[in-house]
């Protein structure tokens, strides 16, 4: 592939260890299992096209991970063009499963349907696996979540807009000015969130749900102890909020390891005079 349409995501090699739930128990316990992993591989009905780099990806994998729901995961690299493995979402490949090129994506086996939207996933899986503990069936709680959902697009996603983005992919062209503007958002933003969260235990409410997951991703990531790319200090109820998102189950195996190498590079970034 061109090196030009090669996102900095690729260079990193940000891939998950397991490739689908139940494979890496299966594999640390030797090669006669192999015919096991095969038996998982043609049971699962969910296909996800992405990497863990990609704070929308780390969404949809986080949720069904908690779940234990089995799932394949399809390296496919954001803002790459390359046919080879990993495929990339602008590749004429993809491009036939997303016409624009975006992860991340779901192929459902079952019902023969592709989605893609993140936050359409987080509804779509939720709604089909009863995850009532996140996504509530009463109308007025769930209209709460959509709320959040959709102002999450042009809102809380501007941290990794604003700050991760223009380390991370160098294939994304940034205006300087618009640059500045979508920083001052995330200030703001940032003000919003923890004001509203100083009355709500979560976005929604009282209990926590696939918004603060969506939210959380882009958010989260910018803490000191990740990438480092925001001072959370004056916002002590989105720390709080953070800290108790981060409780739910499998946390560590979705985020810690990819995160911890988006920071190497980050830091590396800085110490040659890249800018923030």
């Amino acid at each position: 592939a061109n090196p030009s349409s090669r996102s900095t995501l690729v260079e990193l090699d940000v891939l998950p260890a397991p490739a689908f739930t139940g494979e890496a128990s299966a594999a640390r316990r030797g090669s006669s299992n192999e015919e096991e992993i095969r038996h998982k591989r043609a049971a699962m009905t969910l296909t996800v096209y992405g990497v863990l780099g990609s704070q929308p990806v780390r969404a949809v994998v986080w949720l069904l991970t908690q779940k234990g729901i089995a799932h394949e995961l399809v390296q496919t690299m954001p803002g790459s063009s390359s046919e080879d493995k990993p495929l990339g979402s602008k590749s004429a490949t993809f491009r036939k499963i997303v016409p624009h090129g975006k992860v991340p994506a779901i192929r459902d086996s079952e019902s023969g349907m592709v989605l893609w939207e993140s936050n359409a996933i987080l509804c779509y899986l939720a709604d089909k696996y009863g995850m009532s503990d996140l996504y509530p069936s009463d109308l007025a709680k769930r209209a709460q979540v959509h709320q959040w959902l959709h102002w999450h697009h042009e809102n809380s996603r501007q941290f990794t807009i604003a700050l991760f983005a223009p380390i991370l992919r160098p294939d994304i062209k940034f205006n300087p000015e618009d640059l500045r503007a979508r920083t001052a958002q995330v200030h703001g933003v940032a003000k919003l969130l923890n004001r509203h969260l100083s009355t709500s235990p979560f976005l929604a409410g009282d209990a926590i749900t696939i918004a603060d997951i969506a939210a959380y991703e882009d958010i989260g990531q910018c803490q000191e102890q990740y990438c480092n790319l925001f001072d959370f200090g004056p916002y002590e109820h989105l720390r709080r909020w953070m800290a108790a998102v981060e409780k739910l189950p499998k946390f560590e195996e979705t985020h810690v390891k990819t995160l911890r190498m988006l920071r190497k590079f980050i830091d590396r970034s800085r110490g040659s005079g890249a800018s923030l």
